[in-house]
Order: structure tokens, then C-alpha cells, then sequence
């Protein structure tokens, strides 16, 4: 478990439902949205953010990962939907239903051959991959902020990154 840290959503509890089939993750309630909903929002206000305010949040975002990956984790699914806004407009990094280890008990790096993640987000990469792998999406969030659209990438088929 991790623990608290200003950009990373603290998980309070996991449990099991119907034999083990379905993970419940309790975790703190965001009230600010998503940074999808925060990209979209510039539609509707018709005025663009600032710089000051895409590298403040990019900077809340990448703070958060490194903190993840120094706890040797794998995020596996960072997306503008997998970043929340607390009350107080802060970055929380949510969503670990598909954390990994970066390496077993004895320190070793683990093999990894599943892909996991939402497939528009998902690195090249997706054999042997390691912590490497939150940098693309990381590379997409950037360019989804300083642009405010989408990068379409939604529409890709998951054959096409096989």
C-alpha cells in the first residue's frame, strides 16, 4: 500500500465480492472532476488555461507517478480519467485496479507479458515493460492539456497495438 502522499489518492481498503471476482478499491471521494472534464471545460468556458496552470497540474501529475514508481508500482492506466481534482483543485492520482510490482519479493524485476491499461493510452511496449510504461501516457496527458482536445487516439483499434 502506499501511503499518503499530496498527489496520489490514498486507497483505505480493498475487499473481495462474489468469490473473489470483483475487487472493491475504497478510496477517497474527489469532488473536482476529472482532468477529462477539466480539458473539456475550455469548450464551454471559451477561454483558454494559462501556462502557469498546465505545468502546475502536469507537474502535480508527474510528482505523483514518481512517487508511485519509487514505491516500485507500475500505474499500468494513467489517463485523464484516472487524474481527479480534491476540493481544494490538487491532482490525485486514482485508479489502481491494474497497479503491478516492478519486482518480486527478492528485488528482481518482474517479466510481464499481459497488456493492461485502456488501449489508447497504452505504450508500445506492452512485453517485458517496467516503469517506462507510465511515460507515454504521460507524453499524451501533456499533449491533451497543452492543446485542449482529445487526441483521438480513442477510436484505435486493440489489434493495432497487438
Amino acid at each position: 500500500m502506499l501511503n499518503i502522499h499530496p498527489w496520489v489518492m490514498p486507497v483505505f481498503s480493498l475487499s473481495y465480492f462474489s468469490s473473489r471476482t470483483y475487487l472493491f478499491i475504497q478510496m477517497e471521494f474527489c469532488e473536482g472532476g476529472t482532468l477529462t472534464g477539466w480539458i473539456q471545460a475550455r469548450n464551454y468556458l471559451k477561454k483558454h488555461r494559462t501556462t502557469l496552470e498546465i505545468h502546475k497540474i502536469f507537474y502535480e501529475i508527474i510528482t505523483g507517478v514518481e512517487y508511485i514508481h519509487a514505491n516500485k508500482l507500475i500505474h499500468r492506466d494513467l489517463k485523464p480519467d484516472n487524474i481527479l481534482f480534491g476540493a481544494d483543485g490538487k491532482v490525485k492520482i486514482g485508479d489502481f485496479g491494474l497497479v503491478a510490482a516492478q519486482t518480486d519479493q527478492n528485488g528482481d524485476p518482474i517479466e510481464r507479458s499481459k497488456r493492461k491499461g485502456t488501449p489508447p493510452y497504452m505504450s508500445p511496449e506492452q512485453k517485458n515493460y517496467d516503469e517506462k510504461t507510465d511515460m507515454f501516457p504521460l507524453g499524451l496527458i501533456w499533449f491533451e492539456m497543452v492543446w485542449e482536445i482529445s487526441t483521438g487516439m480513442e477510436r484505435v483499434e486493440v489489434s493495432t497495438i497487438s
